[in-house]
């Protein structure tokens, strides 16, 4: 599995929005409890 980068920061509500609907479209592909190998960097603005 290729590992996804998440830029966060813009809200947080936002970027836990995308965590969730990228480990959900895992979830429904390779089945069980998957979860993207991801890496979320918060910038501050």
């Amino acid at each position: 599995m290729k590992t996804i980068g998440i830029l966060g920061g813009m809200s947080d509500q936002a970027t836990m929005e995308y965590y969730r609907l990228i480990n959900e479209g895992v979830n429904r592909r390779l089945g069980g409890w998957e979860i993207a190998e991801t890496v979320i960097v918060g910038v501050n603005f």
